[in-house]
């Protein structure tokens, strides 16, 4: 912990347990406002395999079930779908962000997003900021649960809202008909890589 000028730092550095030893640094800069800057920085050794995303994971109570941003949208965005996405201001309920498919999977995404902010119904809530754009999502549920779940039904009942800022998540890939992988352009490189972001009460 540091005093800075604009504000307190907490940080702590961490590994990952990959061969070689992936190093990784995250930071909060709390500032009088209560306004909290954070800060990911990580180096991927190269030839590691391409990471699915590079982000935070919040979990927010279930109340807390509103979103608007103002990014790419309104449906889910990737990487390499943006062609197809308008930048405006949006809302959904969090229940709604994750797309129906028939075997529940990664979906949901926000590209290009300026801020977000997700609230409960009387408006009170947090609101994300990108530096100065960033990747989003909103769901009521882990990737993990999402990715156990072969079917709707299977997804556990809703108890919280987990909330998901990153720098960036793999492209869906499927240029040829879903048959393709992701072109490299839209993986996540190794090297050092760095994310920031901010928050606040509102």
């Amino acid at each position: 912990m540091a005093q800075e000028e604009h504000g307190v730092r907490i940080g702590y550095r961490y590994e990952l347990p990959t061969t070689p030893v992936t190093h990784c640094e995250l930071s909060y800069l709390i500032d009088g406002s209560g306004r909290v800057e954070v800060t990911q920085r990580m180096h991927v050794p190269e030839g590691m395999p391409a990471m699915p995303e590079f982000a935070t994971m919040l979990a927010m109570p279930a109340d807390y079930d509103r979103v608007r941003w103002y990014g790419e949208g309104p449906e889910g965005c990737y990487v390499d779908r943006r062609a197809g996405a308008r930048l405006g201001v949006y809302d959904r309920r969090v229940p709604d962000m994750l797309t129906p498919y028939l075997n529940p999977q990664e979906a949901g995404n926000r590209t290009g997003v300026r801020w977000a902010e997700v609230t409960d119904a009387q408006g009170v809530g947090l609101r994300f900021e990108g530096d100065p754009t960033m990747e989003f999502s909103a769901l009521s549920w882990t990737p993990a649960e999402i990715e156990s779940a072969l079917h709707p039904n299977e997804l556990p009942p809703i108890h919280r809202t987990i909330v998901r800022p990153a720098l960036m998540r793999r492209g869906v890939a499927g240029d040829d008909s879903w048959g393709a992988r992701p072109l490299t352009e839209h993986l996540l490189p190794t090297g050092d890589l760095e994310f920031r972001f901010a928050f606040r009460g509102i």
